[in-house]
């Protein structure tokens, strides 16, 4: 009996797990975010650099909501949690915060694209129309 009950507490700790950590994000390249986006025109770009980051070169279409405000902008920027998102910074490190603090209000369906260092594609720099 007692090994049965150790089974059965393995296998709900190991389901319990496995539901936690549905929130999975996938990280892409920019092949892989170009295709995303060509498929479906209401993924939203995300920046999550500052603003005199963004205006000096940013990935066009981007929207900015830099990491310093993400927390207490987010859900009105985005109420809807079930928005796709592919989330960006310079190198990668501000991207992968940004994720967690979109994951951790509910926000499930983000792609990490990391850093626009690694974007082999045309920029755009200036103020946004």
């Amino acid at each position: 009996m007692r090994k049965w009950m150790m089974v059965s507490l393995m296998v709900f700790t190991v389901a319990t797990l496995g539901a936690c950590q549905s929130n999975s994000v996938e990280s892409v390249d920019a092949d892989t975010a170009l295709t995303l986006m060509d498929e479906d025109a209401n993924i939203v770009l995300l920046d999550v650099r500052e603003y005199s980051e963004f205006v000096t070169e940013r990935i066009e279409g981007s929207e900015l909501l830099p990491l310093s405000i993400i927390e207490s902008s987010l859900e009105t920027a985005y109420p809807d949690k079930e928005t796709t998102f592919i989330v960006y910074c310079r190198t990668g490190s501000r991207s992968a915060e940004a994720i967690q603090i979109m994951l951790d209000a509910g926000y499930d369906n983000i792609y990490d694209l990391g850093g626009i260092v690694d974007w082999p594609y045309e920029t755009v720099s200036g103020a946004p129309n």
